[in-house]
């Protein structure tokens, strides 16, 4: 709930759980890189993500309750 004031007073972490995020694509086997272009191409990011706001637009009205914030719904609405 953004209008909460716990929600401002949250301090995000950093929880890696042992995972090394320093990995680049040249990194990756060519079958990993192959998969990873057919999945995330513009279209499917841009449709998915499309729908997650509106799946959470609808879950404000529904429940009355602010879930995404204004600073995380301009940043999705810019991808």
């Amino acid at each position: 709930n953004c209008e909460s004031p716990a929600w401002a007073a949250y301090h995000e972490t950093k929880d890696t759980h042992g995972q090394d995020y320093n990995q680049t694509i040249d990194d990756m086997p060519t079958e990993v890189i192959q998969k990873v272009d057919d999945m995330t191409s513009d279209k499917v990011i841009y449709k998915a993500v499309q729908r997650f706001i509106k799946d959470v637009e609808t879950m404000e009205q529904r429940f009355q309750v602010k879930i995404l914030c204004s600073a995380q719904r301009d940043m999705l609405h810019q991808v």
